[in-house]
């Protein structure tokens, strides 16, 4: 028992954000791949970008943020503004995709929806600002000894 309980208490458990950044690692290096299997020459711009509008896996947001979150923009009329900011378009996308649910399940609570979008949905690209998705660019290319113009 006491070897058991040694075990767990030695896990570590990644963030959210780390699970995300591990997700586009993973498309980063599908993207370059599929360069350099083109043998086109390529700027590393290019690869990020394509990286960058690939579909994650999921929101990498917890129910809770998403639900707290989520009420309070909506009662601020967040969704009413324009904005070209990286969280803006964040939560627009989940927004769209709590509001289909909605309209195809007309039945449902919102609290059902944010469970749906949170557990099932994908998002239409990752959300990661330039800076960080350049520094995580690096470190695959560093680590696949990759020579990229």
């Amino acid at each position: 028992m006491k070897i058991i309980f040694t075990y767990f208490q030695n896990m570590k458990h990644k963030t959210m954000a780390q699970l995300r950044d591990e997700d586009f690692v993973d498309c980063l290096r599908r993207a370059i791949k599929r360069h350099s299997a083109d043998k086109k020459p390529s700027t590393s711009s290019q690869i990020i970008a394509e990286a960058l509008a690939s579909q994650p896996r999921r929101y990498y947001l917890s129910y809770s943020t998403i639900e707290s979150g989520l009420g309070r923009l909506r009662n601020d009329g967040y969704f009413n503004r324009r904005s070209d900011r990286m969280t803006y378009k964040r939560w627009l996308d989940i927004n769209a995709a709590v509001n289909r649910y909605l309209a195809r399940n007309k039945q449902a609570k919102l609290t059902d929806a944010i469970s749906h979008v949170v557990n099932f949905g994908r998002p239409t690209r990752f959300y990661i600002s330039d800076k960080k998705a350049r520094e995580l660019f690096r470190r695959v290319a560093r680590r696949d000894y990759r020579v990229i113009g």
